[in-house]
């Protein structure tokens, strides 16, 4: 059985401010009967260009957007606009800002300790220790853990935001383009994270990227979208190698070479001597 299976989905996004509804701009449908579907430890890169709707997809699996029609289950259990704790905690974001995604007024070991202290999933003794084995999990050296994001690099702060998700234990991460704000030199190192998590957690990733390449090195299975529908959908290598719809030819075509993409990443990030480092 898959671990997220979406059908029919489609999210409607009304005119936005008093101006734009007197100018009588209509209803927008952003997407439009979208079916997919995650299979347990698979990364499934969504791909396509601004505006395609593979965000908005991404949300309503998240469950930070309420979809217009159609249904998004996990574990074959649909999951309502209201999501109970435990259904919220089995599918976790990773956003394509981390600074923005952490609170900048908590340390590391505050923002860590918050989600497992309110779900309760572990004993108060214990809450400490997690924290430092999810710090571990994401490469960072336990002295950040008093370091607010502003002290952070980039690469740093992605990683916060991956240990901060992983805190509540889900069962998928949804990633929105969570590379494309970084330097080149450490967005390498970010996918190989996620790739490694994805082994040693057998958790399956939905990938939301934008960059063909990106998607080329590390997901398995890739959803070509455009105009709010899916217009291709298959193995990595099979939809590459022979693509069958013309946009997906076009995106192919405009993919430049990636600077890191036949050299294997080293993870210099976490260990930078300077946390203000990038």
């Amino acid at each position: 059985m898959s671990v997220v299976e979406v059908r029919g989905l489609c999210v409607e996004y009304a005119p936005h401010g008093r101006a734009a509804r007197r100018s009588g701009q209509q209803t927008r449908l952003a997407v439009q009967g979208v079916d997919l579907t995650l299979e347990r430890g698979e990364i499934l890169g969504v791909v396509g260009e601004s505006g395609s709707g593979k965000t908005s997809v991404a949300r309503c699996v998240a469950g930070y957007q309420t979809a217009t029609a159609g249904t998004v289950a996990v574990d074959g259990t649909v999951l309502t606009a209201r999501r109970e704790p435990r259904d919220r905690r089995r599918v976790q974001m990773i956003f394509q800002d981390p600074y923005s995604s952490l609170n900048p007024a908590m340390t590391l070991r505050q923002a860590l300790r918050e989600p497992i202290a309110v779900h309760g999933l572990r004993p108060r003794q214990g809450v400490d220790q997690r924290v430092e084995e999810l710090m571990t999990l994401v490469g960072l050296d336990l002295r950040h853990l008093d370091a607010k994001p502003r002290r952070l690099s980039g690469g740093q702060r992605q990683r916060a935001s991956i240990a901060r998700a992983l805190a509540l234990e889900p069962e998928v991460l949804v990633a929105d383009e969570p590379v494309s704000a970084l330097d080149v030199s450490v967005q390498a190192v970010i996918l190989n994270l996620l790739a490694d998590l994805r082994s040693r957690l057998d958790m399956s990733i939905l990938f939301i990227s934008h960059d063909m390449s990106v998607v080329a090195h590390l997901c398995d299975r890739v959803a070509v979208m455009t105009k709010g529908r899916i217009v291709e959908t298959g193995p990595v290598d099979e939809v590459f190698r022979s693509p069958r719809d013309p946009y997906t030819r076009e995106l192919l075509a405009a993919v430049p070479p990636h600077p890191w993409a036949e050299v294997p990443a080293t993870d210099t990030d976490a260990a930078l001597p300077d946390p203000t480092g990038q």
